[in-house]
């Protein structure tokens, strides 16, 4: 039998070479420990390594799936592959790998996380209650440093493509008029206070005229020439209070550079525009930030890390505290120059760690710093925490021969202003052993920083006066007045012993005068130290109409307004007291009380007062910001499981059950055992 020659077609040789040089080079890769990465240099994230070899039937079932990711992530060449991939995306395609970052016109990278992307098209925007939020947290902590004459500024620096919108890619920009922080510049300015500045408007001005950009086309950031001219605007607008001075350099004293930054956006794209750096001005500012030693417990507490701290001793005048993001970088030089010692921290502190900072370091100045879109959330305001930690309350308050008020044992004094307060009490409540005081205060045509009760010498309540009150702009026809209410709160003893003994004080930053209460107010103080539980150990009953009749000081006849809305967010005990903490809801507003009945009979009340931001922006109703409440009764009326409790919610006249679900009671039978 014969067999002719069989012709192999070169094709298919190379097609055979190719595929096995495309399994075979990877694998030799893999076996030469050379091309082994702990971190991928594309990714920027760290790569599984070889896990150990199996020694229990446990470790083997987990062995396969750890072995697989370290077959994924440590094959040979695998980073060098990706960098092929990133730049055959980006240099042909121009587009970026990461959904983090995407390639705008000539060639402008942008930011799409933090809901950057959201902002620009003009989807983010503020619900009332987080508009509130941020606007009474902003100025509360400026106006409770104020009492304590420390100066305040909260300076905002906005991002990229807010400056830059021109080179965004077509149909992603909805327009500057649908930003979502305008929203918070306009409630800002209603205030009247000056902690709070934008340097947005400043710095789109200087991109349209400045002979260089003001932005990286490969970061997030600004450059130096662009930090300058933020510092400039910011110092234009607020350095009188802060003591920020300018200075005055010119844009051919900074130093350009020849070499292309490799920026942020450009590792997480794969794309590297040319993009020129730019430097400072040698020697500009105070240059002199170290590592700065702190306890872990202030670590622990800031939730922070060791290189998030930082101190600066510059040579300037007094000591500042700044709260910072990474935008701080470039301008840092010039804001410690101003000060003989700064505290530099990047973090964004709760209320009450914020306070309690303070109250460590003593600082004359404290500036918070956020880039835009850090400022889609900050943390939810908790009043009564920040009154706490920074606030007077407990200290000495006097006034000497001169009329000067005296708060503490140091050096914060107040000068009487003969400018007459005008205000009102509209709430006065009395829960356990406090007192709890809501009203409004104008002073001129805006409100005043704070209100301080003083009883005996010392300062038995304060306030910072910043919560929404449109009923009060609207009677007196002052805009400023929208947020001119106050919520306060002191021991019920300070108003039992003699209320003619009370004093309330306006007070801002250098000045004081007293708050005269009205006949009307008076007797609102009178009432609550005689109102403690004017339902509690009364029957309860319902009639042939629906009605819930409560009898015991006098009468009462509450008509059902349906299902209640709230919940019991932790029920717990100490000793002999069952504690109840929730919130409480009739339609659409809080309730006014909530009463706990067993057998027909009243074991516990509780007023409605408490703050409940969680709630407002749950259900996007600014009404329930004050919807929370805390009630405390005897263990021992509830009986071995509680099964006989009922939870009723009061609003005037009016009544609503909360329906307790299966997990309530067993929670509560879990207290009881």
């Amino acid at each position: 039998m014969h067999f002719g020659k069989r012709n192999i077609a070169i094709p298919n040789l190379l097609m055979a070479f190719v595929m096995t040089a495309f399994i075979a080079v990877p694998l030799a890769g893999t076996l030469w420990r050379g091309t082994r990465q702990t971190e991928s240099d594309v990714e920027k994230r760290q790569l599984a390594g070889l896990p150990a070899w199996p020694t229990s039937l446990q470790m083997w079932t987990k062995f396969h799936k750890a072995f697989d990711a370290y077959a994924r992530d440590q094959f040979g060449f695998r980073d060098d592959l990706l960098k092929g991939y990133t730049w055959l995306m980006a240099s042909v395609f121009r587009q970026s790998t990461s959904d983090r970052a995407f390639v705008g016109r000539d060639g402008w990278l942008y930011f799409t996380g933090n809901e950057s992307l959201a902002d620009m098209r003009g989807t983010s925007s503020y619900t009332e209650a987080e508009l509130r939020n941020d606007v009474e947290q902003i100025n509360a902590r400026g106006q409770l440093l104020a009492v304590r004459g420390i100066r305040y500024g909260f300076v905002v620096f906005p991002d990229k493509h807010t400056v830059y919108p021109q080179f965004l890619s077509r149909g992603v920009y909805a327009g500057f008029e649908h930003r979502r922080l305008n929203a918070l510049d306009a409630a800002m300015a209603q205030t009247g206070r000056d902690y709070y500045f934008d340097a947005t408007e400043a710095l789109r001005r200087d991109a349209a005229r400045s002979p260089f950009r003001l932005y990286y086309k490969s970061d997030t950031h600004w450059n130096p020439w662009g930090a300058y001219l933020g510092y400039e605007a910011w110092v234009a607008a607020s350095g009188k209070q802060l003591n920020l001075r300018p200075f005055a350099y010119r844009f051919d004293q900074f130093r350009t550079a020849r070499q292309s930054l490799r920026g942020d956006l450009s590792k997480i794209s794969g794309y590297y525009p040319h993009d020129p750096n730019i430097y400072p001005p040698a020697g500009a500012g105070c240059q002199s930030a170290e590592p700065w030693t702190v306890s872990n417990e202030m670590l622990h507490r800031l939730n922070t890390i060791a290189r998030h701290m930082r101190t600066a001793n510059c040579g300037g005048n007094g000591t500042a505290l700044v709260l910072h993001d990474s935008f701080l970088d470039s301008v840092e030089r010039y804001v410690t120059a101003n000060f003989e010692r700064s505290w530099l921290i990047w973090n964004y502190p709760a209320d009450k760690d914020f306070g309690w900072l303070v109250d460590q370091l003593h600082p004359d100045t404290v500036v918070v710093e956020r880039v835009e879109r850090l400022m889609l959330h900050l943390r939810p305001l908790d009043l009564d925490a920040l009154v706490q930690e920074l606030g007077v309350v407990g200290e000495f308050a006097t006034i000497d021969n001169h009329g000067w008020l005296r708060i503490g044992s140091g050096n914060n004094r107040k000068a009487l202003s003969h400018e007459s307060a005008v205000g009102g009490l509209d709430r006065v409540i009395r829960a356990g052993g406090q007192v709890y005081i809501e009203g409004w205060v104008r002073l001129g045509h805006s409100p005043p920083a704070a209100v301080i009760a003083v009883s005996d010498g010392k300062v038995v309540g304060e306030a910072p006066v910043t919560l929404y009150r449109p009923n009060a702009s609207a009677v007196q026809r002052e805009p400023a007045l929208r947020w001119s209410g106050f919520r306060l709160h002191m021991p019920a003893d300070a108003v039992k012993q003699d209320v003619r003994t009370l004093r309330f004080y306006w007070v801002n930053f250098g000045t004081y005068g007293e708050f005269v209460q009205n006949n009307q107010d008076q007797q609102k103080l009178n009432t609550a130290s005689e109102l403690e539980g004017e339902m509690l150990h009364g029957r309860v009953t319902e009639n042939a109409a629906g009605e819930l009749v409560i009898t015991g000081n006098g009468t009462m006849n509450l008509h059902d307004a349906g299902p209640a809305m709230g919940s019991l967010d932790k029920i717990s005990r100490k000793g002999d007291f069952v504690h109840l903490m929730g919130w409480a809801g009739l339609g659409e507003a809080p309730a006014s009380k909530v009463i706990a009945v067993v057998d027909g009979r009243v074991i516990g009340e509780a007023p409605v007062i408490l703050r409940r931001t969680d709630v407002a922006n749950a259900y996007r109703n600014p009404k329930m910001m004050w919807s929370g409440f805390e009630m405390r009764f005897p263990a021992r009326s509830l009986g071995q499981d509680g099964k006989a409790l009922r939870l009723y919610f009061v609003s005037a006249d009016r009544f609503g059950t909360y329906s307790m679900d299966e997990d309530d009671r067993e929670r509560l039978g879990a207290v009881l055992e």
